[in-house]
């Protein structure tokens, strides 16, 4: 019987670091013809969320026993960036865009949802909110372990 404590709040983070790296995919701002991604419309922007999302992922990762393949970084500061930096683009939009009569779209609404819960992942963290999970033998039911033999039925009349 082995036993394993994992982190919940970096795992809520990762799940928000995923949600924002898929975002950057999905089109931020667009019209009815035409979306735009985060990486056709930021310089920097975007691979600045990407980093954070993937660091948010190796972090949680190397918590959790796996080794990680980057280095780990305080939850708080990501997720913190994150939020600062999807929510600066969502009020002030970038060139592109604020030249044109363009709408916010899915990737720029799933983005700042990600942030927000890297954010609460991190304060989770921060608070040490945790569970176990543990493997057991599975344990053979009642029924199997206890054979029961009935008569035979009557025979009809």
């Amino acid at each position: 019987m082995s036993r394993r404590q994992l982190d919940a709040g970096a795992a809520v983070a990762a799940a928000g670091a995923v949600l924002l790296l898929v975002s950057l995919f999905l089109d931020w701002y667009g019209d009815d013809g035409q979306g735009y991604s985060a990486w056709t419309l930021f310089e920097v922007i975007d691979l600045l969320l990407a980093g954070i999302a993937l660091i948010a992922i190796s972090t949680f990762l190397s918590r959790s026993g796996i080794e990680p393949r980057l280095p780990r970084a305080p939850l708080l500061v990501l997720g913190g960036a994150a939020l600062v930096l999807t929510v600066s683009q969502l009020i002030d939009a970038p060139p592109a865009v604020a030249l044109g009569e363009f709408d916010i779209q899915t990737g720029a609404w799933l983005a700042l949802a990600g942030s927000a819960l890297l954010l609460a992942g991190a304060f989770m963290s921060v608070a040490r909110v945790s569970f176990s999970v543990e493997q057991r033998a599975p344990r053979a039911s009642e029924a199997e372990t206890e054979t029961v033999k009935m008569p035979p039925p009557d025979p009809p009349a």
